[in-house]
C-alpha cells in the first residue's frame, strides 16, 4: 500500500504532466524552458520524484499556473488520513498480538 508520501508525489506528478499536456509541450520542451533536467520532469510526472519549491515554481511559471493549481482536494486529503490511520491501527494490533506470541512462549519455557 502506498504511503501518504508516495501518493502527493503521484498527485503532484499527475498534476504537472496534465498541465504539461494542456498547453501542448513534450516534456523535452518544458525541459528546455525550466531548465531542468527532462530526467527530473519524467520523475516528477511518474511520482518517482518529488519536485523542490524552486522546481515547482520554475514548471508553474513557465506552464503559466498558479501554485494552488497543486493545492490538495479535501478527498486526497481525508483519503491520506484514513490510510495513515489503518496503518498506526495494524501496527498497534501486530505490537499486541506480538507481545501476546512473546508471553506465551514464555510461560511455556
Amino acid at each position: 500500500m502506498a504511503t501518504g508520501q508516495e501518493k502527493l508525489k503521484k498527485f503532484i506528478g499527475q498534476k504537472i504532466e496534465e498541465a504539461r499536456k494542456a498547453v501542448g509541450l513534450s516534456q523535452n520542451e518544458l525541459s528546455k524552458l525550466t531548465r531542468l533536467d527532462q530526467s527530473s520532469i519524467s520523475q516528477y510526472e511518474a511520482g518517482n520524484t518529488e519536485p523542490t519549491f524552486s522546481s515547482l515554481m520554475r514548471i508553474a511559471c513557465i506552464l503559466q499556473i498558479d501554485l494552488d493549481y497543486f493545492r490538495l482536494t479535501d478527498d486526497f486529503i481525508e483519503d491520506m488520513i484514513e490510510e495513515e490511520e489503518r496503518v498506526m491501527r495494524q501496527k498497534v494490533l501486530d505490537k499486541i498480538s506480538g507481545g501476546k506470541k512473546q508471553a506465551r512462549r514464555k510461560k511455556g519455557a
